[in-house]
């Protein structure tokens, strides 16, 4: 998934990644294996994020987002996605879109920005932005989003 991010396809990507005995537990040895893991990494373009760590003793899950720099303005057109959604009777506005396609997606992706939790979209809108931020085809969100 990390690649899908290096390559292009996707704007974020998440993993959880379980810190098992013998791996140092503290922060560097947290971040020498997420750095393993997401091999080759651009800090140029993209960036990772620890968004959760829990678990004590010889195991901890820790939840890693992996993230391109910029706005979802930088790489979509908020006209062109209300175009294509009304085209598939779903009624969404260039209003409703506005305040998520200008927030940095490291604030959107990590969960700093207005309670947005995007491995759980609770509206519309946040469906249409997990879908952009993940790379799902419209088709698959218009489905989702339908039912």
């Amino acid at each position: 998934m990390y690649t899908a991010v290096q390559k292009g396809l996707k704007l974020v990507a998440g993993i959880s990644i379980t810190e098992e005995a013998g791996y140092p537990v503290d922060e560097n040895g947290i971040h020498h294996r997420i750095e393993h893991l997401i091999h080759p990494y651009d800090s140029s373009r993209e960036d990772y994020y620890i968004t959760n760590i829990r678990g004590n003793g010889p195991y901890r899950f820790i939840n890693v987002e992996i993230i391109r720099r910029g706005t979802l303005a930088d790489f979509y057109d908020i006209d062109e996605i209300v175009d294509v959604y009304k085209k598939h009777g779903i009624s969404v506005t260039t209003t409703d879109l506005y305040i998520y396609f200008k927030v940095e997606l490291s604030d959107l992706f990590t969960g700093k920005f207005n309670g947005y939790e995007y491995p759980n979209p609770s509206t519309l809108v946040k469906c249409i932005v997990t879908g952009l931020g993940l790379g799902h085809p419209i088709e698959s969100t218009v489905g989702f989003i339908q039912g």
